[in-house]
């Protein structure tokens, strides 16, 4: 198929998966940011962290649940409930007396919080291969997967969940000097902080290798369980730091699904092209893949 063809064949499928889906996504975040506010209002540590196991729970179980058989189901919702629920205790100690300030002088204080708030990525790592199991998926290797990921890799995934269909063009035709370009666009160098040169210098530009439909499913569930333990984090950090804004879909537009996140940031750069949107959709999950799924 030509190049302008490919190109505009791309951008049609995208934008008729981001039009079907809007008033869904948008239905979804509303339910989210209610039960999330519900958490937040909790001042019993008990009593938030039960009301934040549940509602990342079910916000992660929206993405997965047409893809697995009952029995896997239940079992994956399982180990990302041990998860979640792992997470959210990382946070007891900043609670009742020992809470911390909005701005404090104990440096001690400061660097156990610093500590609780990089959390998310041990904790996938942790539970990353039991979840592959228990979801039929034990002959993939959780760290040899994301650590052979190609950045063509990361276009292909972030049309699959933008569109929840595979890509027929091949990406791997786009060249590197061509994603520099639009990253320089996307992420424009006087704008970025020092991790997002990390990031970009993390890039791994090599065609790779086709991912068997195993590695697809296994790469999708660790990314939403990443998501759902950073979206733990978000809701207590609302709390301890006096920062709403966090929980706000309408403020942090990350807080959201794994999938409405890559539609938003596709969004964001697709007046440019489509090929915009899709790179800076990718670029995101090279962040989250080397800030919380590489550690």
């Amino acid at each position: 198929m030509p190049i302008k063809q490919e190109n505009l064949a791309r951008e049609t499928a995208i934008k008729a998966a981001l039009e079907a889906k809007q008033r869904l996504d948008e239905g979804e975040k509303i339910a989210l940011e209610d039960r999330t506010a519900s958490a937040f209002k909790e001042e019993d540590f008990q009593a938030k962290h039960f009301e934040i196991v549940n509602t990342i729970m079910m916000d992660g179980s929206s993405e997965i649940a047409s893809d697995y058989p009952e029995k896997n189901l239940r079992q994956i919702r399982h180990v990302m409930a041990k998860a979640i629920e792992q997470s959210s205790n990382v946070f007891r100690k900043f609670t009742g007396e020992d809470a911390l300030p909005v701005y404090t002088t104990d440096k001690k204080k400061t660097s156990e919080y610093a500590e609780a708030i990089d959390i998310t990525g041990p904790i996938s790592a942790e539970f990353a291969q039991e979840l592959l199991e228990v979801a039929g998926l034990e002959e993939v290797n959780a760290a040899e997967l994301l650590g052979k990921l190609s950045f063509t890799n990361l276009l292909e995934y972030s049309y699959r969940k933008i569109t929840g269909n595979e890509i027929t063009e091949d990406l791997s035709k786009v060249t590197e000097e061509e994603i520099e370009a639009i990253l320089s666009e996307v992420a424009p160098e006087e704008n970025r902080w020092d991790f997002d040169n990390e990031v970009i210098d993390s890039i791994n530009y090599s065609q790779g290798e086709n991912l068997s439909d195993a590695e697809k499913k296994a790469m999708d569930l660790l990314f939403i369980l990443m998501n759902q333990l950073w979206k733990v984090q978000q809701v207590h950090r609302a709390t301890f730091e006096d920062a709403s804004h966090r929980i706000s879909s309408r403020e942090n537009v990350d807080y959201q699904t794994y999938e409405g996140y890559l539609a938003y940031a596709y969004d964001e750069f697709s007046d440019k092209s489509s090929l915009h949107g899709l790179i800076n959709a990718g670029y995101g999950v090279q962040k989250d893949l080397m800030i919380y799924l590489r550690k």
